[in-house]
């Protein structure tokens, strides 16, 4: 059901939303937002909103890999949290949008081959 909604979602993002974006040269959902209503206060409640609930989701993000750089190579978690924090800001600074999205094909390419070879050995 996941999966149906998200492509569904996905659709109509692609087809009504990211049109009018590209149309009008905006880059995020908050730029529209203060054009539309006309306001920096809107822009910045939306972002506000978005920062409350990413900032718990990162924490969450980041945790699981510092476990596993800790353990590899003996870095407190927190040392390992801020490691990995540091790197990726500083990919996602200076590759952009496009070096996140290429990532992402990566990654996705990595987690089918798992699966496949589980699905193989099993």
């Amino acid at each position: 059901m996941v999966v149906l909604s998200s492509l569904a979602a996905s659709t109509i993002a692609a087809e009504l939303f990211l049109p009018v974006f590209y149309r009008l040269n905006f880059t995020s959902v908050n730029q529209y937002l203060e054009q539309r209503f006309n306001s920096t206060r809107v822009r910045l409640a939306v972002s506000f909103s978005f920062l409350l609930c990413t900032v718990p989701y990162m924490g969450v993000v980041l945790y699981g890999p510092s476990l596993a750089l800790e353990t590899v190579t003996g870095l407190s978690v927190t040392a390992s949290i801020l490691i990995i924090g540091f790197i990726c800001t500083l990919y996602t600074s200076i590759g952009g949008i496009k070096a996140v999205v290429w990532t992402d094909v990566v990654q996705v390419f990595l987690m089918f081959a798992g699966l496949f070879v589980v699905m193989i050995r099993v």
